[in-house]
């Protein structure tokens, strides 16, 4: 088998690792593409234990001749474990009082399943025929070893991730269930709206005497503002029966202040015991008023959690990446193609797309680092402002070309802030290439700068497609991205401008935007001065 479609088979198989596959099943397909790229005979898989640190057998190929043994704790299976390295044996020769393996295979390799500090277990490939590994064969056992690893770590990751998820959602279904069933008013009218029936807890809500309640129409209870939505609940429960309809009104409540309902409607006009429709309604005032007050903190909390998880996988994520990068520059390196080759583009394809990839996860990364450590990250210097656009500029030319963009920079105040040259550097680059991106054919960026007792303001003016108005208030936030941007398919992933704001308020400085609709857009960037010592 050629060295490219071992390389793309390695890859194929990392990729559908990916995809919501089982533990068993990535490690069955990691021994299966060993054997096949490898020309194995047969193999299969020691794997640690959970409740010891032995070895336990957990994949054999179905043509597998023998039943392995466990392996020794000072034999070659734990060595390799030590070592994490593989063990090549091209010459399987027999040794006196030890199990005889010799009449089964002439070759073998043990490929240690690790990632990082984490050891999972070996694999084990074997040749019926004497075996002399190559280099390239030495490489993809090694790739075939740490990919495993890392696909079973994800696969980790996402489970217990998946696992807390259901546990919540459980609990809160529990919760739900306890408070929702708690009823009570337990109402019962008929057709038309009008009550025959009223529990006792009627009275004291509404403040009403019972022979008042009863003959009277549903309605008549709620706020008069709400009289519409409780008609246009009722016919929903009329239309279907047997279903369980919720809504809430407002009511007038004995102080003289506005009160919610919650009601739980049901049609069971046809069951001959009831002929009615039953409404349980609950008081929810409070609980609403509760509510607001611990929005922001579950909001904040969910944010966390969510930044959390993103960290984690992102985390993850980068090394399969690297091993797909390292195994597309490979078959490039190695093999040479013509780039009119279809093997070359597609190569070529997967690393464009790993590194578009890469970058995204740095930018999840970033926007989801928590303020202090982010704060912690940088590292603040006098940065010469003027030089460092001036650089920025330079570099965002090579984009220009295509659309024949006019950038410039104008004389800007000569002024340092104090920041991390880094992060200030992709702040001004995410703006100027958006100002081209997004820029109309012969169009023009124009950068300028303005200095004043609150600190230095740096303005990039486009005349490209612009913003619409309704999309203004939400530029910043994290994957949104305007109608214009979408209409023109630009590539993006809406994170951009949102790493510019969080980058500017890190460095206590600020960034406003002003656009017209087909004229263009000004971002303004605000930064303290330097003091004169950071």
């Amino acid at each position: 088998m050629p060295f490219l479609q071992k390389i793309t088979l390695l890859n194929k198989t990392i990729l559908n690792s990916l995809n919501g596959t089982d533990e068993q099943k990535i490690i069955s397909a990691f021994t299966k593409l060993g054997i096949r790229i490898l020309g194995a005979s047969f193999g299969f898989v020691w794997f640690n234990s959970y409740a010891s640190s032995k070895l336990e057998l957990v994949y054999e190929s179905p043509n597998l001749p023998y039943t392995p043994r466990t392996p020794r704790e000072k034999g070659r299976n734990y060595q390799v474990q030590k070592s994490s390295k593989p063990d090549f044996v091209s010459k399987v020769e027999k040794r006196p009082g030890e199990y005889y393996v010799n009449r089964y295979m002439k070759s073998f390799v043990i490929i240690p399943i690790s990632y990082r500090e984490k050891m999972y277990g070996n694999i084990i490939l074997c040749f019926k025929q004497s075996h002399n590994f190559s280099k390239e064969e030495k490489i993809l056992c090694t790739l075939i070893g740490n990919s495993m690893a890392a696909a079973i770590t994800i696969r980790r990751l996402i489970s217990s991730e998946q696992e807390s998820r259901a546990l919540s959602e459980a609990q809160e279904a529990r919760f739900r269930a306890l408070v929702e069933n708690s009823y009570e008013i337990i109402i019962l009218i008929d057709g038309g709206g009008e009550i025959f029936y009223a529990s006792p807890a009627t009275a004291k809500i509404f403040g009403h005497k019972m022979k008042d309640i009863i003959g009277q129409d549903i309605r008549n209870l709620m706020h008069q503002n709400d009289f519409a939505l409780v008609g246009n609940y009722l016919e929903r429960i009329l239309q279907k029966p047997n279903i369980t309809h919720t809504a809430e009104f407002r009511y007038q409540r004995k102080e003289s202040s506005m009160g919610v309902l919650e009601s739980t409607g049901v049609n069971l006009l046809q069951d001959p015991s009831v002929k009615g429709i039953v409404l349980n309604i609950r008081d929810v005032t409070e609980r609403r008023q509760r509510e607001k007050m611990i929005e922001q903190k579950k909001l904040l909390k969910e944010e966390k959690l969510k930044a959390e998880f993103i960290a984690d996988a992102t985390h993850e994520l980068r090394t399969p990446l690297a091993i797909i990068k390292a195994n597309a520059d490979l078959a490039l390196r190695a093999r040479s193609p013509s780039k009119a080759h279809p093997a070359y583009s597609a190569l070529e394809a997967i690393g464009g797309e790993v590194t578009h990839l890469a970058d995204l996860l740095s930018d999840l990364t970033l926007l989801t680092t928590k303020e202090k450590a982010f704060q912690r990250r940088i590292i603040r210097t006098n940065v010469d402002l003027p030089d460092l656009i001036k650089r920025v500029v330079r570099r965002c030319q090579t984009f220009t070309g295509e659309k024949h963009i006019s950038l410039r920079m104008m004389r800007l105040p000569r002024v340092f802030v104090a920041g991390d040259r880094s992060y200030l550097e992709k702040l001004f680059t995410n703006i100027i290439k958006n100002a081209i991106t997004y820029n109309r054919d012969e169009g023009s960026v124009i950068v300028t700068g303005r200095k004043d007792l609150n600190g230095v303001s740096i303005t990039i003016r486009d005349t490209g497609i612009g913003i619409a108005k309704r999309d203004l208030p939400h530029i910043f936030e994290r994957f949104y991205r305007g109608e214009a941007a979408r209409s023109r398919h630009h590539e993006g992933t809406g994170l951009g401008l949102a790493i510019v704001k969080w980058i500017a308020e890190a460095h206590d400085g600020s960034i406003a935007v002003s656009s017209i609709l087909g004229e263009g857009s000004s971002f303004t960037v605000t930064l303290p001065l330097a003091s004169k010592t950071v």
